[in-house]
Order: structure tokens, then C-alpha cells, then sequence
């Protein structure tokens, strides 16, 4: 890499929008009148990284409302822009398809998914008729244009990712929040945990947003006042068709109170119980690359399932962003499964290990010389092509690098005595863009743990 070519001007307090022309593109936010004194650290920061000739990779981490995403319009454009289908010079990216079109309106026409910048989406002619899509790692003559990729939301980045990002031969800036929940998982990797920077200064133009001020307030001291805030409220009473009916989503704490919340939620909705139908919203459960699909991804059905007689339920899907914004969408053609749905995390975790025994042993099968062959399992091989499950209500780990413009969170008492406390009602509150309704006390969670339990 030439450093030498990675440029460098100064920013300028007045007016940085438009200093780089990126005003149109900001969406619904307003521009800055000047930098703050973090952005200011910030960008000085991360010019030095990129003039430093062995450092390959730096974290940027900052709060809600410190105004770190708006340095990348900023950061891309000073570095020579970003180019189409990661042509470079610098190729601004984020895990999942809702964060690259948050990008997107914030002038960054050409961000992509993390998924589209490291993969090729390679199809291939079935014997029986049909294709099979696998996705397969681009060759790094690939990125021979790219002299810097920033990654945003980078906590979502997993090891597979990051080992691949760490071997090519470009700069990396991993854009985050340093105060949301770590991932989980025990191969997790949280590139937010000891952000190289840190961005804590609240912004006098964000601090007015109630969702901010609540957000900002759970941060400090987890403690919320009741009552409201704007379109914002806190209550102790529970009214569940509100709650399901008048938000995008629900957030909770545990998977029994969501298995509970997506019962009642379909219900309220008067949908049949346990059969999915068109239009019904789905989370993904496990990545399915064959699928263009991933963990923590919403999709919606575009016709009613059908149900195999292998157990399977035959799904065909388009990802939740080209259902609520085609324009804004980019994989616009439905995708089809047999697919597990609402399997228990614990049935979930017997079936995908068994797929690992399965797929294991057919590649010991393939392989050509003197490499030992591994045992066929015992059990059949399970009949599913991806995992879906009731996408009205999930938990706040599972709702990391999603967003919403309402969302309601209930808040178990009991989630109060964990000292990672503050970091979940914080997590719950930042996955709303427009307006927050908290449910606190037992009365929510009680209602959802016996709808769980019928």
C-alpha cells in the first residue's frame, strides 16, 4: 500500500457538509453547523492512522447522538471517495442491508454489505435442474483499487470476517458503538470492547432527540423516569395492543418472553397459530449462505407456507428491506426454502449441530486420496435449508445492527440486578430512530411469560 496516497485536508469547523458536497445526500438529518470537539479529535485521529505506514486497522467507537456516522461521508470523501461495486478508492461497508441504507441516505451511494464486498455470489447449474447459489471469497485482485475500508456497525463483525478483512491489502476503520451490548456467542468477537477512540460527547443538535435523551439517560445511570418524552414514554401499564399493533417491534430480554410476545402478536393480528403466511414478518435464525440469507435478518413471506411431509415448511421470502423500501432494496428477487420455523434455541442448536456432523461427512466423502473418511452420523440428515421464526417480537442481542422507527421495550424487574443492565436498555433504546415506548414493571412480563406458556 502507498500511503503517500492517502490524502489528507484539514477539516473545517464551518459548514463540513458542505465543504465535500454530501448535503443532499443526508436524508432526514440536518447538517452540522461545525464539528464538535470529539469530531474534531476524531478526525485528527483517524488521519493519523492513515498516514501511519504499519498500522492496518483502527476502531472508532462513539455513544448515540456523538455524531460518529456522520464523520464517514466525511472521512470517504476526503480520502478520494467510494467507488462502484468496491472498486475503491475507499469502500464504506456495514453487516447488514438496513445499516447500508442508512449509508446511503446519508450520501454514500455505493456502501454495501459487509456479505457483497468480501463475497461473490456464485451460481452454479444443479444436476436435477435449478441453480445452487453458494457464496465464495473474492480473490484479493479484487480489492486492487481499495486503499481503505470503513466497516460500520462493526460489532457485528464476526472472526470469518475479520480474518479475511485483516489479510487484504487495504487500511480498515471499524465504525461502532462502544456501549452496546456485546455480541454473544463463545466465538464472538467485539471489535467495539477498547475502541482505539472514543466518541462521548452527545451533540447539541442530537441531545434534543428524545430517543437520545433516553438513551443518553439509560447509559449514565439505567434509571428512566416515567412519563413522556415527546412521542417518547415510559409506563408501567401494560396494554399489549398498543404495544404490538401500533410499533414495528417489541424488544425483550428473554427467549420465553419472546416466544410469548410473537404468540400474542400474531394473534392480535388474528393469524392462524403456527402457520406462516403471506405478509407474516420472519426472523432468520442461523446464516444460509446458499439462501443470501443471515443470523438476525427480517424477511417477510411473499405467499403462505407450505407445509412437507418431511416436517419442513416450504418459504419464499424477500428481505425486509425491499418489502417496507423497493427503491431503497437490493436483493429484490424472493428467495425459497424448506425451512425450520419456531424451533425452540434449544431444538435449534441440536438440529444445526447435527447439519455440521452431516456436512462434515459429505465433505470426507468428496474428498479425492488418502484423507480418512468421517463416520455417517447416526441420526438422518435433518431436512431443512434454513431456520426461520416469528419475526414481531426479539430479543435486544438479537435486534444488534437492526433498527426501527418505533419499537417498544419491556423491561423485566429482574434485568435490573445485572450489572451489563444499563448496556441492554441502552441497546433496546438506540434501535429506535423516531420514538420509544418503554413497558417496565411486572405487568408486561408477565403477560408474555403466560402466553408463552399456554
Amino acid at each position: 500500500m502507498d500511503n503517500a496516497d492517502l490524502q489528507y485536508e484539514a477539516p473545517s469547523s464551518a459548514n463540513p457538509w458542505a465543504d465535500l458536497g454530501v448535503l443532499g445526500g443526508l436524508g432526514q438529518d440536518a447538517p452540522f453547523e461545525e464539528w464538535s470537539g470529539d469530531q474534531e479529535k476524531a478526525i485528527s485521529a483517524v488521519m493519523e492512522f492513515l498516514r501511519d505506514p504499519v498500522r492496518k486497522s483502527m476502531s472508532l467507537g462513539g455513544v448515540a447522538g456523538s455524531g460518529k456516522s456522520a464523520l464517514i461521508p466525511w472521512i470517504a470523501s476526503s480520502q478520494g471517495g467510494v467507488g462502484e461495486n468496491g472498486a475503491g478508492p475507499v469502500a464504506v461497508c456495514a453487516y447488514t442491508g438496513k445499516a447500508v441504507v442508512v449509508l446511503r441516505r446519508r450520501g454514500i451511494q455505493h456502501a454495501q454489505t459487509l456479505h457483497s464486498f468480501l463475497y461473490n455470489h456464485v451460481g452454479t447449474p444443479k444436476p436435477g435442474g435449478g441453480v445452487k447459489w453458494t457464496w465464495q471469497e473474492k480473490p484479493a485482485e479484487s480489492f486492487r483499487g481499495v486503499r481503505l475500508a470503513v466497516v460500520d456497525e462493526a460489532s457485528m463483525v464476526g472472526p470469518e470476517m475479520h480474518r479475511m478483512l485483516s489479510s487484504l491489502p487495504f487500511k480498515v476503520l471499524y465504525v461502532g458503538d462502544h456501549f452496546q451490548l456485546p455480541p454473544i456467542g463463545d466465538g464472538a468477537l467485539n471489535l467495539m470492547a477498547k475502541p482505539d477512540f472514543r466518541m462521548e460527547e452527545v451533540l447539541r443538535q442530537r441531545a434534543d432527540s428524545p430517543v437520545v435523551s433516553l438513551a443518553t439517560a439509560a447509559r449514565m445511570d439505567g434509571a428512566i423516569p416515567l412519563g413522556s418524552f415527546g412521542e417518547s414514554r415510559h409506563t408501567r401499564a401494560w396494554n399489549a395492543e398498543e404495544a404490538f399493533l401500533n410499533h414495528d417491534v417489541v424488544l425483550v430480554w428473554t427467549n420465553r418472553e419472546r416466544l410469548g410476545a410473537n404468540l400474542l402478536a400474531r394473534e392480535l393480528r388474528g393469524l392462524p397459530a403456527g402457520q406462516p403466511v403471506e405478509d407474516d414478518r420472519m426472523l432468520v435464525r442461523a446464516n444460509c449462505r446458499e439462501k443470501n440469507i443471515f443470523n438476525g435478518q427480517m424477511v417477510y413471506l411473499v405467499n403462505d407456507g407450505v407445509w412437507m411431509p418431511d416436517g419442513s415448511c416450504k418459504c419464499r421470502w424477500v428481505d425486509e428491506i425491499v418489502h417496507d423500501d423497493p427503491v431503497a432494496g437490493m436483493y429484490g428477487e424472493p428467495e425459497e426454502a424448506k425451512c425450520s420455523v419456531g424451533l425452540s434455541r434449544e431444538e435449534l442448536q441440536r438440529v444445526r449441530d447435527l447439519e455440521m456432523e452431516w456436512q462434515a461427512y459429505l465433505s470426507s466423502r468428496n474428498r479425492r486420496g488418502t484423507v480418512r473418511r468421517i463416520p455417517m452420523p447416526k441420526a438422518p440428515k435433518p431436512p431443512f435449508e434454513a431456520h426461520l421464526d416469528w419475526g414481531y417480537a426479539v430479543t435486544v442481542h438479537s435486534a444488534q445492527g437492526s433498527g426501527w422507527p418505533s419499537v417498544a421495550v419491556v423491561v423485566n424487574d429482574g434485568l435490573k440486578h445485572f450489572d451489563w443492565y444499563r448496556r441492554w436498555l441502552y441497546t433496546a433504546i438506540t434501535r429506535a430512530s423516531e420514538r420509544v415506548t418503554i413497558y417496565s414493571g411486572s405487568q408486561a412480563a408477565a403477560a408474555l411469560a403466560k402466553a408463552a406458556d399456554r
